[in-house]
């Protein structure tokens, strides 16, 4: 059976090139190749260049945002498209956790501290646990959020374009009731896919309410 001829640009980045060797993949140069895994995020002219001497049938771009690559007309349709959209769902709501817990905890002080801070009743410091959290997009990330929170004992609202519920979240809202929805927030995380609609969907006005 003939080995695909995948060529990894323009960082040969050792884990993607030892993941197609595990799949069965053998790499080669971009002129040659059936399939090409781009690895710089923020190059899309450079792919476009790699791609008009190219033959490959199939393009990864190994990151769930690829807006950047859509809006320079990369994308064409003559050939197949792939990223790596759900992959990053856990990290990212992980992430957006660990964040709210150093908000709340006033991390960025007790990093510094060199001794104990008199808490009292103006400690800027407050529990994750009780408060509302309001959740933008019901998307791999956001969903996986919620679930992650559960044990906080948080309240926490998915707000989404269809407004349709989400497994374990206290509520669920259409993107139209926002503007109702953010003065009672403590936190709110955005985990939308970044497109003309939701550009900007958190202003100065909306930070205001």
């Amino acid at each position: 059976m003939t080995r695909p001829r995948i060529a990894v640009e323009p960082f040969p980045e050792p884990g993607i090139l030892a993941a197609v060797r595990a799949g069965g993949g053998e790499i080669a140069e971009p002129d040659g190749a059936e399939g090409l895994v781009w690895t710089n995020p923020g190059d899309p002219a450079g792919l476009k260049e790699a791609l008009s001497s190219s033959a490959a049938r199939w393009v990864q771009l190994p990151f769930a945002g690829i807006e950047g690559f859509a809006g320079a007309g990369v994308l064409d349709p003559a050939r197949t498209w792939t990223c790596t959209k759900g992959i990053y769902g856990y990290a990212c709501a992980e992430h957006a956790l660990t964040l709210m817990l150093a908000a709340a905890r006033d991390l960025r002080w007790h990093a510094r501290a060199t001794n104990w801070r008199g808490g009292g009743l103006g400690s800027p410091e407050r529990l994750l646990r009780g408060s509302e959290v309001t959740i933008l997009g019901a998307g791999g990330i956001g969903r996986e959020l919620v679930r992650l929170l559960a044990p906080f004992g948080v309240r926490t609202t998915v707000v989404s374009r269809s407004g349709r519920g989400v497994e374990d979240a206290d509520a669920a809202h259409p993107v139209e009731e926002l503007d109702d929805l953010l003065p009672a927030a403590d936190h709110v995380v955005l985990a939308l896919a970044l497109t003309p609609a939701t550009r900007h969907i958190i202003d100065a006005r909306r930070l205001s309410l």
